[in-house]
């Protein structure tokens, strides 16, 4: 009688955890998909974007257009486009005006922007600066996607 209960509750434990183990695995690909989605965790309010003060969005778009049009091939023009784009980022950041969610969104995406800027600013290689100009690239469409 011993054995027969020691077998069933040993079945039942063992099944338990199977059963824990693929209720969980979906969920981790669940977040994994959605950080692949939103590196950065933004969220949009119902379905829209969120609104940038007019004075914060003339300096983005203006930081928008120096990396859209940056196509550079030496060190020495990288190192005017990063300083450059740390200028204007000074600026955005000194005249913040926003409050709120907005403006923890808007960190959400600043704060790799602005690590991908001193990483551009730090690097003596071609095809590193290349790289983080690629990402920065990337950067100002997930800005699009997000605020307005």
């Amino acid at each position: 009688m011993k054995i027969l209960f020691l077998t069933i509750s040993t079945l039942l434990v063992l099944s338990a955890c199977s059963t824990e183990q693929k209720e969980t695995t979906p969920e981790v690909k669940q977040v994994e998909t959605a950080q692949n989605i939103n590196p950065h965790g933004i969220e949009l309010i119902n379905g829209e974007k969120w609104k940038v003060d007019d004075g914060m969005m003339v300096t983005i778009q203006l930081i928008a257009h120096k990396i859209q049009s940056f196509d550079g091939k030496t060190i020495e023009e990288y190192r005017e486009y990063s300083t450059s784009l740390s200028n204007l980022i000074s600026e955005l950041t000194s005249n913040c005006t926003m409050k709120g969610q907005a403006h923890d969104e808007l960190h959400k995406w600043l704060v790799p922007f602005i690590g991908l800027s001193k990483a551009l600013k730090k690097s003596e290689d071609i095809a590193e600066l290349s790289k983080i100009d690629g990402e920065l690239k990337s950067e100002i469409v997930i800005f699009g996607d997000y605020f307005n």
